[in-house]
């Protein structure tokens, strides 16, 4: 029997099927990033930091609750063999969503007062607690339907939906900046570019895949046998990424309530200049990675070696390229934002070693799921959170911002280390089982 061939991550890889994938992924969300850094000098001149720090904690509050709304179904979309399940397990992320955000919005509605005050010791941030579950709601559309686009390889979609939500997401909080909507831009500018690319690959995916009514039907009566059968992700995973994003987003959560606003937008901007176009690009090479590792593993075929090497081949550069802008980063925040971002340009240099380990761990974390390790993922997690919680206690003890955020950084350093040996040790591990087969 012909071994499956283990020439994806070799020297000719510039030529493989996986560059050719993770390179249209990541030049849609290069686009859409090149579009965000291009408008952020305007945007930084248009609003002040504390608008920053207001969109920083409605944009925190969205990550948690777009977790907590799905059951995290959508996540385990690539992982059946049949077509029918995929799609069971999209009806069913759908479905928990949609009861969820309407719950919310209830809740909203007559204790969005309450919850400002109390929560977030930030009045201003009550008037867009309504939009919270519409966020939620058209995050986790994107997330299913994009997620059933990587398992049928339309790699297409996701490029051109990547590049759209960018458009629409920028070119929105730049008219909303400029008719004086300056309170409500950025938020709105946020919502009408989910909005217009979740219309987008709904449309594409549906037309595509050509969903009949009888898939529908048979969807709905697998719902009940996919729910148990991925019952590890709301059990283990969903947890796992709610710590995981609440620790992530914890420091705007602590700077808005015992700083200011202000401190808040400051290091807002700093982590989302450097942070999203990371897990943008661990984005998209994850969503091939993915694929193409549970394809080999299906095949019975290697893998530990071929991880490796690509990770030696973009590691060095990348550290190089990270040392460079610690040097220069206030400067560059000067230049392009405006003198009252300075603290912000400190700020990033402070997160590069974290954000360094974050662009190499986050895109192979996905073999807790291939190899059902989430309860010790869970555990981990949870040590993390704890170690960033006292982190930021430490710092608002002592009343002192940068304290807190490099203490923050510091544990995350520690814990993405760890993790990432221990990815890399799980691959390893079962290629060393597979020959002994």
């Amino acid at each position: 029997m012909e071994r499956p061939s283990n020439r994806f991550l070799q020297v000719s890889i510039f030529k493989s099927e996986f560059v050719k994938h993770s390179s249209l992924l990541f030049l849609g969300s290069g686009i859409a990033q090149l579009l965000s850094v291009a408008f952020y000098p305007v945007f930084s001149r248009m609003y002040s930091p504390e608008q920053f720090g207001i969109f920083a904690l409605f944009t925190s509050i969205t990550s948690v609750m777009a977790i907590l709304s799905s059951g995290f179904y959508e996540q385990a979309i690539l992982l059946p063999k049949k077509d029918s399940h995929a799609w069971s397990l999209a009806v069913l992320a759908f479905t928990i969503t949609l009861v969820q955000c309407l719950v919310f919005f209830f809740l909203a509605l007559f204790f969005r007062h309450f919850i400002a005050q109390r929560l977030f010791s930030n009045p201003q941030i009550s008037s867009f607690l309504l939009l919270v579950p519409v966020s939620v709601l058209l995050v986790n559309l994107y997330a299913i339907f994009t997620g059933y686009a990587n398992r049928k390889k339309f790699y297409v979609y996701i490029f051109q939906c990547s590049i759209n939500q960018g458009i629409g997401v920028n070119i929105s909080k730049l008219v909303f900046g400029l008719i004086n909507y300056f309170n409500s831009g950025l938020v709105l500018g946020r919502l009408t570019g989910q909005l217009t690319s979740t219309i987008q690959v709904i449309c594409q995916v549906s037309k595509k895949a050509a969903f009949t009514t009888h898939e529908f039907k048979l969807a709905y009566r697998n719902l009940k046998e996919v729910a148990r059968t991925y019952k590890n992700f709301p059990i283990f995973r969903m947890p796992l990424s709610l710590m995981n994003t609440f620790s992530t987003v914890l420091p705007i959560f602590v700077l808005t309530k015992y700083f200011t606003a202000h401190d808040a937008g400051q290091y807002s901007l700093a982590s989302g200049v450097l942070l999203t176009p990371v897990m943008l690009l661990a984005g998209s090479v994850s969503k091939v990675l993915n694929q193409k590792i549970i394809e080999r593993i299906n095949q019975q075929a290697a893998v530990y070696d071929s991880i490796v090497r690509l990770i030696r081949l973009f590691m060095p550069v990348t550290a190089i390229l990270f040392i460079l802008f610690f040097f220069v980063s206030e400067d560059i925040f000067v230049f392009l934002f405006g003198q009252e971002w300075q603290e912000a340009g400190k700020i990033s240099g402070i997160l590069l070693p974290w954000i360094f380990l974050m662009l190499f761990a986050s895109p192979i974390s996905f073999v807790l799921d291939i190899f059902f390790k989430q309860r010790k993922a869970l555990i981990i997690e949870a040590v993390y959170l704890v170690l960033r919680i006292i982190a930021m206690a430490v710092g608002t003890y002592y009343n002192n911002m940068f304290l807190a955020i490099k203490l923050f950084v510091f544990s995350g350093c520690i814990v993405l280390t760890y993790n990432f040996i221990w990815y890399l040790s799980l691959l390893k591990n079962y290629d060393i089982n597979r020959k002994s087969i």
